[in-house]
């Protein structure tokens, strides 16, 4: 079994993400979104490399969360 028979085929997806930062003085502010149109995703892992009882790689899929958002800031002294 090649490499690329290993992992199903899944189709191209296309996220958008955003930064948008300010730096005041020492101050910096940031918002980080990702993946902010909700794009449905999944992720496909197999660290192991094990198989199943039928010999097929024994993968594991993981829907991925929405979308993310994130704020914050930091003090440069």
């Amino acid at each position: 079994m090649t490499r690329l028979q290993a992992f199903p085929s899944l189709p191209d997806k296309t996220t958008f993400d955003l930064r948008v930062a300010y730096t005041w003085s020492d101050w910096k502010f940031w918002v980080l979104g990702k993946n902010i149109f909700d794009e449905d995703l999944e992720y496909v892992s197999n660290s192991s490399g094990k198989l199943d009882s039928d010999g097929e790689l024994k993968n594991a899929y993981y829907v991925q969360n929405g979308v993310y958002v994130e704020a914050g800031f930091s003090y440069h002294f």
